[in-house]
């Protein structure tokens, strides 16, 4: 019994060490989405002084994802220590999918267009994967 009961501080210590990981998740999701929105006010006024072309816009929107998607595997996988992609796939998952609730509730006319919907969900889940592996 003894050694079950060592089993199991073991685990809580590490748990307590980590933090929690509801709170963790929550941290970095709203970590992603300010740093979104900081990029994206950047690509705003760059787009009202450079008069970008839509291009060019797109193609600024994407790096953002994968920015943002990055830095928060990133933070993920320092904060959990182990299974880190695991946990980037968590996160990036969860971002994408409040993503495109956010879009649907936005645009009250939201039309889904399968091949931009699946290659965003690429990019951030595959950036957060990444970023949780090489932290």
């Amino acid at each position: 019994m003894e050694n079950g009961d060592g089993s199991l501080n073991q685990k809580m210590r590490r748990r307590n060490e980590t933090g929690n990981p509801a709170v963790v998740l929550g941290i970095a999701l709203f970590g992603m989405y300010v740093i979104s929105g900081i990029l994206l006010l950047l690509l705003a006024l760059g787009l009202y002084k450079l008069e970008l072309s839509e291009m060019a816009v797109k193609i600024c929107i994407i790096v953002i994802y994968i920015i943002v998607g990055f830095a928060g595997g990133f933070f993920i996988g320092k904060s959990r220590k182990t299974r880190k992609y695991l946990w980037g796939l968590l996160l990036g998952s969860l971002y994408f999918g409040l993503l495109v609730i956010f879009s649907m509730f936005l645009n009250q006319t939201f039309v889904f267009n399968f091949e931009k919907l699946f290659t965003t969900g690429i990019f951030c889940i595959a950036s957060t994967v990444t970023g949780g592996m090489l932290s």
